[in-house]
Parts: C-alpha cells; structure tokens; sequence
C-alpha cells in the first residue's frame, strides 16, 4: 500500500510530518506550550489540596496506622513483613522528611516550579507542539479555538503539503 507523507513547517523552522495510508490532510495545527498555565496548575488550589490528600495517605503508611497495611489473607508472615517493610519505606521516601500537610504541600509545590523552569531553560515552552492534522480548513480552525481556549500560546493553522 501506498503512503502519502504530509509535511508543514512551523513559525520556528520545525518541519512536522504525517504518513498515511488513506486519508488527506490539508492543515495542521501548532502551538507552544504555555508555561503559565502550568504554573498555575502547579499552584493552584485543586492541586494542594491533592497534594494535602497525598500527605495523609503517606503519612499513615510512614507512621504504621494506614488501613492499607492490614495483612491481606493469602500472605504469608514473610511476604506481610516484607510488603509492610516495603509500603513503610515507599511512603518514608515519598515524604522526604516533611512532618506536616503544609510542608509536603509546599515541597510538591517547589518541586513543580522547579521542572518548569528546568522546561525553560531545555526550550520546551518554545517549541511548538503538533496539535493535530486536518483533512479540512474548517476542522483546523476548530481545533485552533479549542488549543487557544486549553492555554496553548500562538496556536497556528499550517497548510500540509
């Protein structure tokens, strides 16, 4: 079977390929990533309160009182011991130390920021993302409304060719 190999070329000189075996493509769609939009995920209050939640489930693991600890009925005294060994340490490391919600919130926090910047500095926000392929001018606009209405910076229709 034949392939039909779609090319576009980005506002920053990336070219973006598609093959397929039946279908046209008339349009793509790109854009970059929006680094503030992740740092107000990163920051936002659905995200604490998750990582408060978090806190809570570790925190019992760590201090021996998690219901998820109880022996299952098929283990066996080694595999429980080792299971809880395990469970206990997964959930030590996962704390690094913080001993209340507020600290391990603000350290999953900091951790968030930091790989944002990380992303800066590696280009990421300034490299345009392939949204989507077009068989339609219509579609494409479609879905340039959607990626602008999702927080993604400079969304571009581009024709295929």
């Amino acid at each position: 079977m034949i392939m039909t190999k779609f090319t576009a070329v980005d506002p920053a000189g990336l070219t973006h390929t598609r093959n397929s075996k039946d279908r046209t493509y008339t349009h793509t769609v790109v854009a970059l990533p929006s680094s503030v939009r992740y740092t107000l995920s990163a920051m936002s209050p659905e995200m604490r309160k998750a990582h408060r939640h978090n806190f809570k489930y570790h925190a019992a693991f760590a201090d021996g009182t998690s219901q998820w600890l109880e022996r299952k009925v098929w283990e066996t005294d080694v595999q429980f011991a080792t299971r809880t060994q395990q469970e206990i340490a997964r959930s030590k490391s996962a704390l690094q130390g913080c001993e209340t919600a507020q600290e391990y919130e603000n350290m999953m926090v900091d951790e968030a920021l930091a790989r944002i910047k990380k992303a800066m500095t590696d280009g990421f926000y300034a490299t345009y993302q392939n949204l989507g392929w077009c068989g339609r001018h219509d579609l494409a606009q479609k879905l340039k409304i959607t990626s602008e209405n999702k927080g993604w910076v400079n969304v571009t229709i581009l024709e295929a060719k």
